[in-house]
């Protein structure tokens, strides 16, 4: 064992633990060569494609680790060296050696836990260095006009310079399996069909766990020692739907660095394991739409139905996708509902299941809506039905701010609004955030 106690030790070397282990500063990220890119970046779907003004960073591993490697002592760095047991006062090495602290922090990598409920993100990505400028101008963060292959499917793009491009084939699926032989294959023919040649620079490989529910105390319960804290990816410190976690370390890191100096290791326990369930209770919208995304299809399988296909934003793009192939296929819709803009080759039968039918406001909701506020609108028919309501019942439009689902429900909406806002995508989950934007900012 070490001749004297250190303050803190912390098992695992990855971002959260590494974070923790700088000094802390105004700026805990300043240490790392992050790459950033201005003026927005870009997502793009078979029949859409969006242009966001956020500016992008990312920063890689390797720089990461290089970053580490200058910023702190060689003397307290245990490299290559496997924990074989943990207590309140000491790390156990897999050489024999012992390293005595006054208090433990456990940031080794996430295991699979059968508390927890979701899917996977697998990917693979590749820098790759092209004979000639590639044209790629701002990162790419979703290409989804690629061919869908086992489970939802996109290409993100980073330009790291005119001719560096950094591709990552990522695939969101059930099961926890990375066949890289067929992504490496799939990453060269969409290299190929844009004319983009030149060599391999680096590759890398992930599977990270989309979390969709689960009952996270019995997680961290299983996991947990007693006197030693639980944070990182291990205690449930990541995004549960997209595993970008740089925010969630460096407020954890942050929040560490000022209760420690105060606190033993069973105190810091307790604060860690508080923060990490107020974290799983923040999040939660987040796994719902994981539960969206990979539950969507159980019901019909539950009733016996194979499921061919599942879509997002609404039925038109679900029908494009099917273009090429000779098929008789029934919709079951409202008496209100869109047209479909059929491929060559495809029938569609309408077959009616439900009916809405229109309400006017009550007279005690109108006195309530006279302060005005935020309304989220989810089809045409219901826009012009509040926008009758609300001239019928002698309501202020421009105290409203209506939140549309898609831009084509403006001409039904009218005008004469404190403001419309319409959201990025016509689907639920896009509706929902949108609208909660809204009402945040409106207080």
């Amino acid at each position: 064992m070490s001749a004297s106690a250190i303050d803190l030790a912390i098992v695992g070397g990855g971002l959260a633990g590494g974070l923790t282990a700088l000094p802390k500063g105004d700026a805990l990220l300043g240490s790392f060569e992050a790459k950033r890119w201005t003026g927005g970046n870009e997502v793009r779907f078979p029949r859409h494609k969006r242009r966001l003004s956020a500016d992008y960073r990312s920063l890689d591993s390797r720089d990461f680790d290089a970053g580490l490697r200058r910023c702190l002592p060689q003397s307290a760095l245990h490299l290559n060296a496997r924990v074989t047991a943990l207590a309140p006062d000491k790390v156990t090495l897999a050489d024999g050696r012992s390293i005595a602290a006054r208090r433990i922090l456990d940031c080794r990598d996430a295991a699979p836990s059968p508390h927890l409920t979701g899917g996977w993100q697998v990917f693979l990505g590749q820098h790759r260095r092209m004979d000639a400028p590639h044209g790629v101008t701002r990162p790419v963060i979703m290409d989804a006009t690629v061919d869908q292959i086992g489970g939802y499917r996109f290409l993100y793009l980073l330009p790291l310079s005119e001719t560096d491009l950094f591709l990552e084939d990522t695939y969101y699926q059930d099961r926890a399996e990375l066949d890289a032989p067929a992504l490496r294959e799939r990453i060269e023919s969409y290299c190929a069909e844009r004319g983009w040649q030149g060599d391999l620079v680096h590759e890398e490989t992930g599977l990270l766990p989309v979390i969709t529910g689960g009952d996270f105390d019995a997680h961290r319960e299983a996991l947990e020692q007693p006197g030693i804290a639980l944070a990182g990816a291990r205690g449930g410190f990541v995004h549960p739907l997209t595993s970008y976690t740089v925010p969630i370390a460096v407020r954890t890191a942050l929040a560490v660095a000022d209760a420690v100096g105060g606190m033993d290791g069973p105190d810091l326990a307790g604060f860690v394991a508080a923060r990490a369930r107020d974290h799983w209770r923040s999040t939660g919208y987040y796994r719902l739409l994981g539960k969206m995304l990979f539950d969507a299809a159980e019901a019909a399988r539950a009733a016996g139905f194979t499921v061919e296909t599942v879509g997002r934003g609404g039925l038109a793009p679900v029908v494009a996708s099917l273009a090429g192939r000779n098929l008789d296929l029934m919709r079951l819709c409202g008496e209100a509902r869109i047209a479909l803009d059929v491929p060559a080759g495809i029938a569609v039968t309408d077959v009616i299941v439900y009916r809405v039918r229109h309400l006017p406001i009550a007279p005690a909701l109108a006195e309530q809506m006279r302060t005005g506020g935020v309304v989220v609108l989810h089809s045409a028919e219901l826009a012009g039905h509040f926008a009758s309501e609300c001239d019928r019942l002698g309501l202020d439009r421009s105290s409203f701010e209506p939140v549309l689902i898609g831009p084509r429900l403006v001409p039904m909406i009218g005008t004469g609004w404190r403001a419309v806002h319409i959201a990025e995508r016509p689907e639920d989950a896009a509706l929902l955030a949108l609208a909660a934007q809204v009402c945040s900012k409106a207080g």
